[in-house]
């Protein structure tokens, strides 16, 4: 139709579409518009497709992105969990140094206290032992000789030496524990009771055997 009328102004269209094309004005103008709403709703329709599946895509990265999001809060919570406990592991390290540091210190003084417990324990026992055989001397009976020079100063001397002696290292020890806990104080003062109880009543029956011992050997001489 528009071909045969119009004759030379195609505008570069197919044959087919100039032979459907109304002739008149008007009519070509709305059949443009429809064409043209056609191919706008055809691509309309197409972007919105095309943003739907953006939109899910995009959806998905969001799923994707709080999933990563919540394992690096667990993994944030995770580590701080971890360093409190590194912390506290570290803490009680260090108190279990300084704890093994005390004890070293306390089995090293207490094996200089029993060093020095052993050293009293042998001068008490070698005292004991001394007082005993001197009362076993003192008790036997004398043979009917002349009477010798007896050794009472020297014997008191010697006894008194001993007794200083002792009193000496004991009071050494007492020292020494007064430096230490209020455990090791105790302990001094049943030393001290041990020794008032056994080294004095010694001392004092050796002295009253002696003078004894002098009285007879006077009277035998008159």
């Amino acid at each position: 139709m528009l071909g045969k009328e119009s004759g030379g102004s195609t505008f570069d269209l197919p044959e087919v579409v100039l032979q459907v094309l109304p002739s008149d004005p008007f009519e070509q103008l709305d059949v443009a518009r429809k064409i043209t709403s056609i191919a706008l709703s055809t691509r309309v329709n197409s972007l919105e497709s095309e943003s739907s599946a953006l939109l899910a895509q995009l959806a998905e990265k969001d799923d994707l992105i709080a999933d990563l999001q919540s394992q690096v809060d667990s993994l944030d919570a995770s580590l701080s969990d971890t360093s409190d406990k590194l912390s506290r592991a570290d803490l009680e390290k260090e108190k279990l140094v300084k704890e093994n540091d005390s004890l070293s210190n306390t089995v090293k003084k207490l094996q200089r206290d029993v060093s020095k417990l052993e050293v009293f324990r042998k001068t008490l026992m070698r005292s004991l032992q001394e007082d005993e055989e001197n009362s076993a001397v003192a008790g036997a009976p004398l043979p009917p000789i002349i009477a010798k020079p007896t050794p009472s100063e020297d014997d008191a001397l010697l006894s008194t030496l001993r007794a200083s002696s002792v009193q000496s290292q004991f009071s050494e020890m007492g020292s020494s524990f007064a430096e230490d806990r209020e455990t090791e104080s105790e302990c001094h003062f049943l030393f001290l009771a041990c020794f008032s109880t056994l080294t004095l009543p010694k001392i004092k029956n050796r002295k009253t055997d002696q003078s004894k011992e002098e009285k007879n050997k006077k009277e035998r001489e008159k």
